[in-house]
């Protein structure tokens, strides 16, 4: 959702969840992450496959025939079935079998390291980000005394002008460093909230 909300430079928005839960709350919601728990959750199916040829496979069938003649005696009986049960073990290709696994759990083990490390990684930009909110909230403090104190010099600057004690140079000096400030106040303001949103993108909100 995309909406615009007019900036207000006397209070700021505070980011109250801690880096911890923040952490978290990545790990859960991460379309990435859990990207990779599927991958393992396939993995693992493919190695329980992969096993399954150890074990014998049983095959059953069954027929049934009714059979009906009005003018022709038959000598068959009219009901006929049969059932069959095939026993199918794999002892040959049991090498096979025993490399086939082994690479299937060698597939889980590289599912799991993938995993841990996008852990890790997300972690570290999740890290990254929280702290560029907070160095973008100190960035913020330091503008709003900078912005006091250009208002002092500026208010100087235009009594001592009045009085005849200075020039106009340096009245409009004053003055554009004044607007400066105010300027870098909001910008800084505006930094603040882009790097709130970036942590909002890095734990996958």
């Amino acid at each position: 959702n995309v909406y615009t909300e007019k900036l207000n430079v006397e209070s700021l928005l505070d980011y109250s969840t801690s880096l911890s839960d923040s952490i978290n709350y990545a790990y859960e919601n991460k379309y990435e992450l859990k990207q990779y728990l599927s991958s393992i959750k396939s993995a693992e199916a493919k190695s329980s496959l992969a096993s399954s040829d150890y074990y014998p496979n049983l095959y059953f069938g069954a027929n049934y025939t009714k059979q009906e003649f009005e003018k022709v005696q038959n000598t068959l009986p009219e009901d006929q079935w049969k059932a069959a049960l095939n026993l199918n073990w794999n002892l040959y290709q049991g090498g096979a079998t025993n490399a086939l696994s082994e690479e299937k759990r060698l597939n889980i083990d590289k599912a799991y390291a993938e995993y841990n490390n996008a852990k890790l990684v997300t972690k570290e930009q999740v890290t990254q980000s929280y702290i560029n909110v907070y160095k973008a909230k100190d960035i913020i403090e330091l503008s709003r005394n900078l912005l006091e104190v250009s208002i002092e010099k500026f208010d100087q600057a235009g009594k001592r002008y009045k009085n005849g004690l200075s020039d106009f140079i340096e009245l409009q000096q004053s003055r554009q460093g004044y607007i400066d400030a105010k300027a870098s106040l909001v910008i800084n303001y505006y930094n603040y909230y882009q790097a709130i949103a970036n942590l909002d993108n890095a734990v996958g909100k």
